[in-house]
């Protein structure tokens, strides 16, 4: 027996493209689909029951412009096995060491990030979130309020708790983070307090803050880039992560704009990670 699997490929970049792929898959009865990113390139691998459903979802996405389809036919996977095998705890940067279970860490000088692997809102093996992890443990964190922008799993707020922040604010416009986040906050045994969770937009918030984290799509991260900046303290960092290295020179320019210097970048494989301090103008 074999599954009927439509893999669908697409630039990070291109507006609205899961949201409209995922409401025709759902609409033309795939079973479930499963989210993976490689060299900057967004696939979604959906599943049939049958080749005459595959195909009539293929018809469908195919009038989304920049999508590339491919229909595949394989033995099924053993999720349950796969799952199991990856079950693994792994090292970020000096000090951070992340797994989907305390059991799975060894007690040592590292902090531990409890992340499961039932969410795709960031667990800490893709690049672009271990970049950030990295940066934030030079962003002078103790002792500051500090802001996540799209927190999904809040393993970046859990992150600067855990580097001594005073207090963190973590907000995301997907409702399904909230039960997300509180129950990695259980995991992580975060105190009450420590991270203040809530639903909306950069616009909507008031203070400043020490140390500001977006892990987000480069155009979603230009087109907020005033507000963002308008957050942080004179001389409080910023870093921007989930950026392929193709467009990091969009997201300085508009940093630049905002009054936004680049203090510190870094890249791996295809992503591109930047810090960027407030306030301040650095000699050219």
């Amino acid at each position: 027996m074999s599954e009927h699997v439509l893999e669908i490929r697409f630039d990070p970049s291109t507006a609205d493209a899961e949201e409209r792929i995922r409401g025709l898959l759902f609409l033309t009865g795939s079973a479930g689909d499963v989210l993976t990113e490689e060299e900057g390139t967004i696939c979604i691998s959906a599943f049939f029951e049958d080749s005459r459903s595959r195909r009539t979802a293929s018809e469908a996405i195919a009038a989304i412009g920049g999508v590339r389809l491919e229909d595949v036919d394989r033995s099924p996977i053993d999720w349950i096995e796969n799952y199991q095998q990856s079950l693994r705890s792994f090292e970020v940067g000096a000090r951070f060491v992340v797994a989907p279970d305390r059991s799975l860490i060894h007690p040592g000088s590292r902090i531990p990030l409890i992340i499961p692997q039932e969410h795709a809102f960031g667990t800490g093996s893709h690049e672009s979130t271990a970049l950030c992890l990295e940066m934030l443990e030079r962003a002078s964190v103790d002792g500051g309020d500090c802001l996540d922008i799209g927190t999904g799993s809040g393993i970046l707020a859990m992150a600067m708790a855990a580097l001594g922040a005073r207090r963190v604010f973590a907000f995301d416009n997907d409702v399904e983070t909230f039960s997300v986040l509180a129950a990695n906050l259980a995991r992580n045994r975060i105190e009450a307090g420590r991270i203040l969770q809530f639903f909306g937009v950069p616009q909507s918030v008031r203070g400043r803050f020490q140390v500001t984290t977006m892990n987000i799509l480069p155009d979603v991260i230009v087109k907020l880039m005033p507000a963002v900046a308008s957050l942080a303290a004179r001389g409080g960092r910023v870093i921007f992560s989930g950026v392929v290295r193709e467009k990091s020179a969009d997201v300085i320019g508009s940093a630049r704009e905002a009054r936004l210097t680049l203090v510190e970048e870094s890249s791996s494989g295809e992503w591109w990670c930047g810090m960027f301090v407030a306030g301040e103008r650095l000699s050219s």
